[in-house]
């Protein structure tokens, strides 16, 4: 991943970058839940980089996707105002989402 992202940003693939920060934001995240809790920071700083981008290039799907792994991560920490916070904007896009597929 770290190798990808470098291979994004030197592209200038701005929506590339964004989906490689949030799924490098993933690995650390996966790894902090499988023990290595010194990572939950780092999975953090990577979502919350990703997150603008994806809000500022509209893509809805992706912006839900890591609020929702902003939830997972508040909740694996130990803070489930802020995890809440995160699935329920998630929720409310991902049933966005769904309604526009319906119509």
């Amino acid at each position: 991943f770290e190798a990808a992202l470098a291979e994004r940003r030197s592209g200038q693939d701005e929506r590339g970058e964004a989906e490689t920060l949030a799924m490098l934001g993933a690995m650390h995240h996966m790894l902090a839940d499988a023990g290595e809790a010194q990572r939950y920071p780092e999975a953090g700083r990577l979502y919350h980089q990703a997150l603008p981008v994806f809000r500022r290039l509209g893509d809805r799907y992706w912006e839900a996707v890591v609020l929702h792994n902003l939830g997972e991560l508040a909740f694996a920490q130990s803070d489930p105002v802020t995890a809440r916070e995160h699935f329920t904007r998630a929720e409310r896009i991902f049933r966005e989402l769904n309604a526009k597929q319906a119509e």
